[in-house]
């Protein structure tokens, strides 16, 4: 089994979060390698929820967002 994390696997966690959340806070995911990876947006993407990161590191915090919810 491979430990690479992929954008697929970003964004089903990504579902899953906003699966849990009422359809007013909804995230969704951004890539922009050129800026640095991935973060988490507002719904319409006019606010960065997080820093960008790594797709390991986004991976941990989706995690971690998940099992707190």
């Amino acid at each position: 089994m491979s430990d690479r994390i992929t954008e697929k696997t970003l964004q089903s966690q990504v579902d899953k979060l906003n699966d849990r959340l009422s359809s007013n806070d909804w995230v969704d995911l951004d890539n922009a390698e050129c800026y640095g990876g991935y973060c988490l947006t507002n719904n319409n993407s006019s606010h960065h929820l997080t820093e960008r990161m790594s797709g390991k590191e986004l991976n941990a915090y989706l995690r971690g967002a998940l099992d707190w919810m």
